[in-house]
């Protein structure tokens, strides 16, 4: 059971925080540290051994954090100091009776007066750890109530916890009286494991199936003529774990277990694929031994015909992801298409392409001449270079303009309704020469529409962003609403820009981002917002370019149907997925790819102590992980309670008990 030891904070208008340890730590407790800044996040100094859980940029420089570790042989404060004085403040709570941390989710967003607390999925006896965050000086609440408070500084800092019942963590929000700066972490703290009665000889073993969401205890349909057969872990000097699997009979007399047998009360619920488990029953304690997945149901039976069973082989998770479940995707493609953008094209295929197939949304990419519009433009597939665009090493290859003009045109589907905002991503490389992004917006019923066009100058060098409405096709004359002098962006690196439109009444209201940076903002009156019918990028590539001018690399074109933070993915963690999130620790990327995949993974040790990674190159998800554990030097290998995978660090296994 896990019990607060205590809480402590310090901070104000300074540029270092000294807060003390709270009474009564004892070794081998878990002390987690939240911290906050405005104005100067970048931190000069901080105590050594706390592994990073989050740091977490809000805006351009406001930032929260979360460091943790365990207790040993502590001093009586710690002390972190920033680059410059401003409102810095540090909240160091203790907890005792905990195991690890299970997982952790950051919310955050500027001109908000609240932000909900991320859902995590809990087991029983986990304790919820919320940290929440306003940059002002403002009330702060949790609604709805059940969380018993902590901490609640006037200014900043706002902690509580609860102790979960299992199943996905309430949603709870954090609610202040002013607008602004605001972030919202939650934290799950798993218990040490209570110690269970021991098995007796004879074994009860129990068998179950997952049918309907629900275990199905099949353990007198399991026969006792042939035993129960488990493997897990590595073979002799094998590098890795293989997949667990498991073999048993089951008896098929009655017909139960025929898939295609309408009598059957599983009918309909026996798939390839179905969760199976096994236990050893010691009082009333089950003792997991493995968890997997029914790869299919093979009927067997006697020539006299009164006999029929099912041979079962089960494996674990790894079974799926070693045969090739999972495509060969960068870091960056894998946080863009699973996302949920209404429309994303990848631009990554290879050189016999003819059109740029979309990993989101129905139509493909094409390459055109620049004369008309677009539905009357001239196929041109031999204006592009399909998959000889370079970004980076660990990036896919994209495609690359080659003639003195042309464009590609992606149409866009978009829901019905209303629509109040949208978001518009491209990635580029290299000088390019005159490259414009554009976004044309489908006509509303007085027939009016709305283009806007990110234009990428090299001879000047400059970006500039236009606007304009127009009746029935798109024509007439730009306003130009701002101008950013760049000239790093046409560099060979790879750089990714974001233009976001927002309704404002009759108004648009948007923003700019390059690289990560907001670098404009404004208001374009009497511009409504229009959901947009495609996205092009066109290119105007003279003969009286310098020299060391080169056709740009263009890929990742991606459209959301909002401009919230909380929906589309921040402009940092987009720039981090393009640097192959370099710097991420090994433990950190096994979890990011897991969630990324959908797959459930349960941890032993501190995923924010296992050392750093360079970027992620393409691959698939197991190939991705397998290398995160040979730099960790960690096992990844599944578990035994449930269909997951497990991965136990490689500092957690320093200090393991013997036992006779």
């Amino acid at each position: 059971m896990i019990t607060l030891v205590g809480a402590t904070s310090a901070g104000g208008f300074v540029s270092s925080v000294t807060v003390d340890l709270p009474a009564g730590v004892q070794d081998g407790d878990r002390l987690l540290m939240l911290a906050s800044a405005n104005d100067f996040p970048t931190i000069t100094s901080r105590p050594a051994g706390w592994a990073i859980m989050t740091e977490d940029i809000i805006g351009t420089d406001v930032a929260t954090y979360v460091w943790t570790r365990v207790a040993d042989n502590e001093p009586s404060s710690y002390t972190v100091t920033w680059e410059g004085a401003h409102w810095h403040f540090l909240n160091l709570i203790v907890f005792r009776g905990v195991d690890r941390v299970r997982s952790y989710a950051v919310n955050s967003g500027d001109s908000i007066s609240s932000v909900p607390l991320p859902v995590l999925d809990a087991q029983p006896g986990d304790v919820l750890l919320a940290y929440g965050f306003h940059w002002g000086e403002t009330s702060k609440t949790w609604t709805p109530s059940g969380l018993t408070t902590i901490t609640n500084l006037s200014r900043a800092i706002i902690s509580a916890y609860q102790v979960q019942a299992g199943g996905p963590t309430p949603a709870y929000t954090l609610v202040t009286s002013t607008v602004g700066h605001m972030a919202a972490t939650a934290i799950l703290l798993t218990p040490q494991a209570a110690p269970v009665e021991q098995p007796r000889f004879p074994l009860t073993i129990r068998t179950e199936l997952q049918l309907g969401g629900e275990w199905v205890d099949i353990s007198s349909d399991v026969r006792d003529t042939e035993p129960v057969v488990i493997t897990r872990g590595r073979a002799d000097e094998a590098d890795t774990a293989d997949t667990a699997t498991c073999r048993l009979l089951l008896n098929n007399r009655h017909g139960r277990y025929s898939p295609r047998n309408p009598n059957s009360p599983y009918y309909g619920r026996l798939h390839r694929n179905t969760p199976i488990r096994v236990s050893v029953i010691a009082g009333e304690d089950r003792i997991p031994r493995f968890a997997g997945e029914v790869a299919e149901w093979p009927l067997r039976w006697d020539l006299s015909d009164h006999d029929a069973w099912i041979p079962i082989t089960a494996a674990g998770p790894l079974r799926r992801l070693s045969q090739g479940v999972g495509h060969e995707y960068s870091a960056l493609r894998r946080l863009l298409r699973s996302s949920n953008p209404v429309a994303y094209w990848p631009l990554t295929d290879g050189g016999n392409a003819t059109t740029g197939r979309p990993d989101v949304g129905a139509h493909p990419i094409i390459a055109h001449d620049v004369l008309g519009p677009a539905p009357s433009a001239v196929l041109k597939r031999e204006r592009v270079d399909w998959g000889e665009g370079d970004l980076a090493p660990w990036l896919e290859p994209v495609a690359r303009t080659r003639t003195s003009r042309g464009r590609l045109t992606g149409p866009v589907d978009w829901a019905d309704g209303a629509q109040t905002a949208w978001t518009a991503d491209l990635v580029r490389a290299r000088s390019g020469g005159e490259d414009q992004f554009g976004i044309v917006s489908h006509q509303g019923p007085d027939g009016a529409g709305v283009e806007w066009r990110l234009r990428f100058d090299y001879a000047v060098p400059d970006i500039r962003l236009f606007v304009r409405t127009f009746m029935g096709a798109p024509s007439g004359t730009f306003a130009e609403l701002d101008a950013w002098a760049r000239p790093q962006f046409f560099d060979d690196d790879p750089h990714h820009v974001r233009l976001s439109v927002t309704a404002d009444g009759g108004d648009s209201v948007w923003e700019v981002y390059i690289d990560g940076t907001l670098v404009g903002s404004g208001t374009a009156s009497s511009v409504p917002v229009r959901p947009p019918q495609y996205v092009e990028y066109r290119w105007l590539y003279p003969s009286t370019l310098p020299d060391d001018a080169e056709h740009a690399s263009v890929g990742h074109i991606t459209v959301w149907a909002s401009a919230d933070e909380l929906v589309v993915p921040s402009p940092t963690d987009v720039l981090r997925a393009l640097d192959g999130f370099a710097g991420e620790r090994a433990g950190v990327r096994i979890e990011r790819i897991c969630r990324e995949e959908g797959i459930a993974l349960q941890v032993v040790g501190d995923l924010e102590a296992t050392p750093p990674m360079g970027p992620q190159y393409v691959a698939t998800p197991l190939e991705v992980m397998r290398e995160a554990e040979e730099v960790d030097r960690g096992m990844l290998t599944e578990a035994r309670d449930e269909v997951a995978l497990l991965y136990r660090t490689h500092r957690s296994r320093y200090n393991q008990e013997l036992s006779g």
